[in-house]
């Protein structure tokens, strides 16, 4: 009877441990996949924009919570629109992979900007009537982050837990007198 509950108790702490492990392990991709659908939704809408309003300036009023800074880049390498105004008209600030602007690949990664704040960096074409341009978009990573943290939370409250019931069921076993035990199996 003892040893079916302690093969009990390690197959049902191996399996928690196994989920709380799958799922700290796969929120980063999530996260980041997450990350990447939110950088093609607002790379699609700030292109629709562009296409009805050639002179970019409607670009100005476009906000939301989950962007750092954007910029539209021409094949000179010039700022053609960025989020910073004072930006516009002047060159490029950093590189941008020349295959985003020759062969329309689609870049991005993390990076650590200047004041020291992780952004999710994505680099796409941007086609307009007549000319070709790129799109930097740089996306606040609090969010995704979070959910890695949560993760990473649940998965140690869990081993917590589990270590305290393992501690626990010791104790138990140990203080409690065996002749007791002896006659509760029986009964």
């Amino acid at each position: 009877m003892r040893k079916a509950l302690l093969l009990g108790g390690i197959f049902l702490s191996a399996a928690l441990v196994w989920f709380a492990v799958s799922n700290y392990q796969s929120a980063r991709p999530i996260a980041e996949e997450n990350l990447q659908g939110i950088a093609l939704s607002l790379t699609s809408a700030i292109e629709n924009i562009a296409l009805h309003d050639p002179s970019l300036r409607s670009l100005s009023t476009f906000q939301t919570h989950d962007i750092a800074f954007f910029a539209l880049i021409d094949q000179k390498g010039m700022y053609r629109f960025h989020t910073n105004p004072d930006l516009i008209g002047t060159p490029l600030q950093g590189t941008i992979p020349l295959a985003t602007l020759e062969d329309g690949v689609i870049s991005n990664e993390r990076i650590t900007l200047r004041t020291g704040e992780s952004a999710y960096e994505f680099n796409a074409p941007m086609y307009l009537p007549g000319e070709t341009l790129a799109i930097r978009l740089m996306l606040h990573t609090y969010r995704a982050d979070a959910v890695i943290r949560r993760a990473r939370l649940n998965m140690m409250v869990l081993f917590a837990l589990l270590a305290a019931g393992w501690l626990l069921a010791l104790a138990l076993y140990r203080y409690t007198p065996h002749s007791n035990i002896r006659s509760a199996a029986t009964s």
